[in-house]
């Protein structure tokens, strides 16, 4: 199990709110993504839609999904479970391919 650091925000009010941490698991012979923002976003984008996966594909960059995979040290062509959606771990360019 690879986390990564937990974000703690303040509102407002003066609460303070903390962020669920995105993790990476094993599963037999298949990775699982547990975030709840990144598998609800999959879940609402037809990612066989090239612009929707192209977003999709930047955001997972940008919320440092990427760098997760790695340190739980995914291995190339391994896949990946994300939402309703299964990826296969490109090591060479450092993305995912949708299989299913």
């Amino acid at each position: 199990m690879v986390e990564v650091d937990k974000e703690i925000q303040e509102t407002k009010e003066g609460r303070v709110e903390t962020e669920e941490i995105p993790e990476v698991i094993r599963e037999k012979d298949l990775w699982i993504l547990k975030d709840k923002k990144t598998e609800s976003l999959a879940n609402k984008l037809d990612l066989y839609n090239p612009q929707a996966f192209s977003y999709f594909s930047n955001y997972i960059k940008r919320r440092g999904i990427i760098k997760l995979i790695n340190r739980a040290k995914v291995k190339d062509g391994e896949k990946i479970k994300i939402g309703d959606y299964i990826f296969k771990y490109n090591a060479k360019t450092n993305s995912l391919e949708i299989l299913e």
